[in-house]
């Protein structure tokens, strides 16, 4: 190997170490800058979320009062700031690249839809409709507040989790970072120590070891042999020469020795080979001269790298403390957002417990109107029967018996000949037993009616009793045949379906008892047909029908039953069959919204679903009720 090979090898490793430096340290200063942007970016975006939920929350806490004032100024006057504080969170321009833009929109468009029900309701109030006010509020600004809230914590706890990646990478990078820095330091010292050694070992012990040489010769000992060179070029050329060298002086001391005769030519050639040694020695001086200034010339060369590394690690010292200012200001940064996020969460707690209280009047109200509701519809039935009865009581057929028996009293003293002989005595018998006879079918009607009426009584009772399911009261399960159920529910309905223009048509595929709460079963059935009825009533001019269906549930086993209401009404808009079932909703100028709700709340309880079907205004609707064969009561 050529020494100037050697030399060069032996600056690589300090050179390859200042480069990896240069290029590794700002590498990680970026990589750590761009991690702590993006834990800026989502502690923003975690404080807009919360606040923007808490401006959601003062809203409807405001709307709330107002709503309970009766008073649309005090929302109007707050909508405004509090409407635009809410936007500027949801449409914030500076908002990072990939911070949840799609949770972002689904938030913009859901708080689209609640700002258009605040807007119904804030319209409602100014107009005097309380009752629309209220629906609204407690139906689907409820849902879409609840909807807005749950996507909020989605938001929420994503960023929580992206800010403990964003840490976990962080700490990760340091570590990597300083053990890649001392791996890089060490290597390259290392690297240095080896090749310096090598540089001594292969250069400077073997000029050593020919200078020896050379001095021995010198001294006139020319016994052994010669040092080995090595593995550089040029050393081992100058070993050739100290070798060649030797063999010269050998033979030509062998030649003196054989050739004592020629003593001049010895003397000739030993002075000729003394001014060879001479020159020799005079080069190899030189050669050592110039050897010893590129030595020092490497050591100088040394020396300036080592300063070099010195100060690129001052410079590395330096960043790194830079770098433990800018973490020692993000901790502030978050200990200053934490308190922000453990207040907004106080606060939002509180509001929380507000919505809570809210919801449980609201709840008991609800209930209360559908007792009401559920009553209604039976006294509609008790007031039915009670007018046939007092219709059969004041008939004629009684005036008519005062005449018979008057008649009988005037001739009270031969009764006889007034029976055999007087014609109006003669018929007088044969009205008797027809009268009679018709008295007895009015009786059996009576009755029937009397009989009815106590059902309605006794439904009442159990509407009553129904309700108190919601402080506890167990589940009354017992077999029932479900078209006695449907019998009886028509029959409450009697009079309003008696119309020439109503054809009722029963299908009873199922005659098989099932077990459930007979009560709610027949709450449901009076509420679906008084529904039909009043259906029907709002598209006249044609006549109507009215299907009963009672068949077998989907699937082979067997373990549910369905029971169909199907009518010739006004139908149902295809925008309001998703919400036919809500709190409140209801299509009649004088309705009231709770039948329908109230039903399928009962169907619930029941493990059942009440469902509905229309092919839109003025095609009729199907109400379907399924509910399995045998009810566990609860």
């Amino acid at each position: 190997m050529d020494i100037r090979h050697r030399t060069l090898l032996s600056f690589i490793p300090l050179l390859t170490v200042a480069v990896a430096l240069a290029v590794f340290i700002p590498l990680v200063n970026g990589r750590l800058s761009r991690i702590s942007a993006q834990q800026l970016d989502v502690l923003s975006d975690l404080v807009d979320m919360q606040d923007m939920e808490l401006g959601v929350l003062n809203q409807r806490e405001t709307l709330g009062q107002a709503l309970r004032g009766f008073n649309a100024s005090l929302y109007a006057i707050n909508y405004a700031g509090l409407r635009d504080q809410t936007l500027a969170h949801l449409r914030r321009p500076d908002r990072g690249e990939g911070l949840q833009n799609e949770l972002w929109e689904q938030l913009a468009a859901v708080y689209a839809d609640l700002d258009v029900q605040h807007e119904a309701i804030l319209g409602a109030l100014q107009e005097g409709d309380a009752a629309r006010a209220t629906a609204v509020f407690y139906g689907k600004a409820q849902q879409l507040t609840y909807v807005l809230l749950a996507t909020a914590r989605i938001g929420q706890s994503n960023d929580k989790e992206t800010l403990s990646e964003l840490e976990a990478r962080s700490r990760a990078l340091k570590q990597r970072a300083l053990f890649g820095l001392a791996v890089g330091v060490s290597g390259g010292i290392f690297l240095a120590l080896a090749f310096a050694w090598l540089l001594v070992a292969d250069i400077v012990r073997p000029i050593e070891r020919l200078a020896a040489d050379a001095a021995r010769y010198a001294s006139g000992d020319v016994s052994g042999e010669l040092s080995p060179a090595g593995r550089i070029k040029q050393l081992k050329h100058l070993r050739d020469a100290f070798q060649h060298l030797l063999g010269v002086t050998l033979a030509r001391q062998d030649r003196l020795q054989r050739a004592t005769a020629d003593l001049e030519d010895r003397v000739a050639r030993e002075q000729q080979l003394r001014e060879t040694v001479q020159a020799l020695n005079e080069d190899l001086g030189r050669a050592k001269d110039d050897l010893e200034r590129r030595v020092e010339e490497r050591t100088g060369e040394l020396i300036l790298a080592n300063e070099r590394l010195q100060i690129e690690l001052v410079e590395r010292g330096r960043a790194e403390a830079a770098l433990k200012e800018s973490e020692e200001k993000l901790r502030q940064l978050n200990e200053a957002l934490e308190q922000r996020v453990i207040e907004r969460t106080d606060e939002l707690a509180a509001a929380q417990r507000q919505l809570v209280d809210a919801a449980r009047r609201a709840g008991m109200a609800e209930i209360a109107t559908n007792v009401v509701h559920n009553i209604g519809n039976v006294l509609n039935s008790v007031n039915v029967s009670a007018k046939l009865i007092a219709e059969e009581v004041g008939s004629a057929k009684l005036v008519n018996l005062e005449r018979a028996t008057q008649l009988l009293s005037e001739h009270r003293d031969d009764p006889g000949r007034f029976l055999t002989e007087d014609e109006r005595g003669r018929h007088l018998i044969s009205y008797l037993e027809a009268l009679s006879a018709a008295l007895q079918s009015d009786r059996r009607r009576v009755v029937g009616y009397v009989d009815q009426l106590i059902k309605s009584v006794d439904h009442i009772k159990d509407i009553v009793r129904t309700q108190q399911t919601y402080a506890g009261a167990p589940t009354v399960v017992e077999p029932v045949q479900l078209s006695d159920m449907v019998e009886d529910a028509l029959r409450m309905n009697d009079v309003a379906l008696t119309r020439p223009q109503v054809k009722i048509v029963k299908n009873f595929n199922s005659l098989n008892a099932v077990y459930v709460d007979k009560h709610k079963l027949l709450q449901i059935l009076m509420n679906l047909i008084s529904n039909a009825k009043y259906a029907m009533d709002d598209l006249p001019g044609k006549d109507h029908e009215l299907t009963l269906t009672i068949e077998e549930g989907e699937g082979s086993g067997g373990g549910s039953v369905r029971i169909s209401v199907r009518d010739t009404g006004i139908g149902i808009a295809t925008e309001h069959l998703t919400r036919i079932f809500s709190h409140g909703f209801t299509t009649r100028r004088d309705g009231h919204g709770f039948g329908l709700h109230s039903s399928a709340l009962a169907a619930k309880e029941m493990s059942g679903v009440l469902s509905v079907k229309s092919d839109g205004a003025g095609q009729g609707a199907t109400f379907t009720l399924e509910l399995p064969r045998r009810l566990v009561a609860r």
